[in-house]
């Protein structure tokens, strides 16, 4: 018994040591160690425990850098996505952002200040990048994706096309616009992550075959009928193996039980 209130001493002090931490409504359990708290993505603040303020006019900031005691507004120093860095942060303020055109964004976010919104070289996520910058523009053309299709929440940053939401749908181009099913046959799904709706090319061919045979085995019915009492007499001759068997396995199933209880048992005697 005394061994039993040692087990379960040592359990409860196990379970309060890695007691999580009281967080701020406004931080998160760090995902590193959860006895402490961080401020998310997007906010700042001197520790977890108090409140985290977010980022303000589109800057933006990364977890882990934007928590410590010493922190200010200057550890929003990135901006959001469709953001450049047109200023760098300073002492005491964050990155000024200026928003990318034509739906652009920079690929990876930098803290480092862009002359221009040349590092807007990426489109934003459910947008292909339809052609790389041109000479009246320094950012690619980016296209809404077509109906029923995505990105795959990727940017892309190189000339590229979505992909439809149907496995079962002909693969996008710069010839093919919309989302059809390569059978020709049904409608794509219409919601991502949903299996196809697309009625696959070998149905039909399935389908013209499976009558066929279907015909020729009407044929010889006639014939297999005879055979039905013999078949008949291997079922009974069956049923009674089936029986043995079952009994047999019940057998084996007891002895299981008892070996178990007994293992059980001098378990119990040894403690």
């Amino acid at each position: 018994m005394n061994k039993f209130l040692v087990l379960a001493t040592l359990l409860a002090l196990t379970g309060f040591t890695h007691a999580t931490a009281p967080c701020h409504p406004s931080a998160q359990i760090s995902p590193k160690d959860n006895t402490k708290c961080v401020c998310p993505p997007g906010t700042w603040g001197t520790d977890g425990i108090s409140q985290c303020n977010r980022c303000p006019d589109n800057s933006f900031s990364l977890i882990f850098d934007n928590t410590g005691p010493n922190l200010n507004v200057s550890a929003c120093n990135m901006c959001d996505q469709g953001y450049y860095v047109s200023f760098a942060a300073t002492d005491n303020a964050p990155a000024t952002c200026t928003k990318c055109s034509g739906n652009s964004t920079p690929k990876d976010q930098t803290t480092i200040a862009s002359p221009n919104e040349s590092a807007c070289n990426a489109c934003m996520i459910n947008y292909y990048y339809a052609s790389p910058p041109s000479k009246n523009s320094l950012v690619p053309t980016c296209v809404y994706c077509p109906q029923y299709s995505n990105t795959r929440y990727q940017l892309q940053s190189t000339p590229d096309f979505c992909t439809c939401y149907d496995s079962g749908a002909n693969a996008l181009s710069s010839t093919v616009t919309s989302c059809t099913c390569k059978s020709g046959q049904g409608t794509p799904v219409q919601t991502f992550g949903q299996p196809s709706t697309c009625i696959p090319t070998t149905t039909s061919n399935s389908s013209s075959s499976a009558s066929n045979a279907s015909n020729g085995s009407n044929a010889s019915n006639g014939s297999n009928t005879s055979n039905g009492s013999n078949a008949s007499n291997g079922s009974n001759a069956s049923n009674s193996s089936n029986a043995s068997n079952g009994s047999n396995t019940q057998t084996a199933s007891n002895v299981l039980i008892l070996s178990t209880f007994a293992a059980l048992l001098s378990f119990v005697f040894i403690i």
